[in-house]
């Protein structure tokens, strides 16, 4: 009977994770997708030029970068953006510093942003810093079945 009662507890823990899975997955994550026309750095992992989705989901501030040809993927934690800091359309915005570009913001739709703070390291060794911003198309539901 211990056997029995173990086998049915953990054919309902399964069942219950396999429904936990799928309803995070129909909560939907916010994507766009952008061509990046240089080398960048993701929370320390180094991405080259090309094109990549950018996914977060709706119930985490980690947002994942991944290059198209899924060699190149990077995970960080975000903090949120205002809408009105945010701005108005869907772009990956970077921090040139020292001639090295980092991701430091992912405008999604409808205004909703998300923020990566540089690190301290970083900041200790800056000199000269730009803003370079690269122009993001979010994806839709219908659209993400394709890729």
């Amino acid at each position: 009977m211990g056997k029995l009662f173990t086998k049915g507890v953990l054919i309902i823990a399964g069942a219950a994770g396999l429904i936990f899975v799928s309803s995070s997955a129909a909560l939907a994550d916010d994507v766009v997708v952008a061509k990046v026309p240089f080398a960048f750095i993701v929370n320390g992992v180094q991405m080259p030029a090309g094109n990549y989705r950018v996914t977060q989901d709706e119930t985490t501030p980690v947002v994942s970068v991944k290059s198209a040809d899924g060699l190149h993927t990077a995970f960080v934690l975000t903090n949120g953006l205002s809408p009105e800091t945010a701005g108005p359309n869907p772009e990956l915005v970077f921090d040139r510093v020292n001639g090295t570009n980092f991701l430091s913001r992912i405008v999604g739709v409808e205004n909703e942003g998300r923020e990566i703070p540089l690190s301290p390291t970083v900041l200790k060794q800056e000199q000269e810093r730009t803003r370079v911003a690269v122009l993001a198309q979010p994806l839709t539901k219908q659209s993400r079945h394709g890729l």
